[in-house]
């Protein structure tokens, strides 16, 4: 007997889909449809195709600049409120508004500095839903200076270097994968290659928790842009439970600390 395979897709792998018609998980969407396999939440389709236009923001990027397109390269994590059943399309976007809005905790103007006096950088990406607010963010960098690392492997929801092509980064810096599917940045486990680049940078930003919590204790300088999302992290990073973070490594905040008492 065959079994009745079901592909049930949520909010965020719906928008990637729309988002990145070149991506794995639009291959994946268009084959469930033609075969009549997929089960969607309330959200359809339809209304995601019209949730994220980039010019939409242009009017807080021309104010802002680079601070807004950190709170943006942020706000892209909301993608994964769509495991709670179910957005359309005016939920989505006023959940990505009001993170314009809401408190972000870090020091924007030491990363500008960072970022700026960095010589070789190399920016960690999570997943496709992200990827194109992270372009905000990355197109504002120095681009000969910047590489982008995706996965090595191409899980659901996880950037990849075809997704990557899809979203226009390849067009504007280096980009590379970790070699490696497993959460977050696992060192050990990702290729050679990725490792040198990872030894060689003088400034790493790190995207979401999963990267947070395989890379908070590294000696390098690294930057963490993520939206808390556990009580577990929010203790450890002295946040509350949803709040957006801009936060160095520990080794950056002591030797920080160091440097005010020296």
């Amino acid at each position: 007997m065959t079994a009745d395979l079901r592909v049930v897709v949520d909010t965020k792998v719906i928008v990637s889909a729309m988002l990145l018609p070149l991506s794995v998980p639009r291959r994946a969407l268009d084959r469930a449809l033609r075969e009549g396999r997929l089960l969607v939440p309330a959200a359809t389709t339809a209304e995601l195709a019209e949730v994220i236009h980039l010019p939409r923001f242009d009017k807080y990027l021309s104010e802002e600049g680079s601070r807004t397109a950190v709170r943006l390269a942020i706000a892209g994590n909301v993608m994964d409120l769509g495991v709670k059943g179910g957005l359309n399309e005016s939920e989505i976007r006023v959940s990505i508004e009001q993170s314009l809005d809401e408190p972000l905790d870090g020091d924007t103007i030491a990363f500008a500095a960072a970022v700026r006096e960095s010589q070789n950088i190399l920016y960690l990406t999570d997943n496709l839903g992200e990827i194109v607010f992270d372009r905000l963010l990355i197109e504002r960098m120095p681009r000969e200076k910047t590489t982008v690392a995706v996965r090595g492997a191409p899980v659901i929801n996880d950037a990849t270097l075809e997704d990557a092509k899809a979203a226009g980064l390849t067009d504007l810096v280096y980009v590379i994968d970790n070699g490696s599917d497993a959460p977050g940045t696992i060192l050990h486990d990702c290729s050679d290659y990725f490792q040198r680049r990872f030894a060689d940078a003088d400034l790493i930003i790190a995207k979401v928790q999963g990267n947070y919590e395989t890379l908070r204790e590294s000696s390098k300088q690294v930057y963490f842009l993520l939206r808390v999302k556990c009580p577990v992290i929010a203790r450890d990073v002295g946040c509350p439970v949803g709040r957006m973070v801009l936060q160095p490594s520990r080794t950056q905040m002591v030797e920080g600390a160091e440097g005010v008492h020296s």
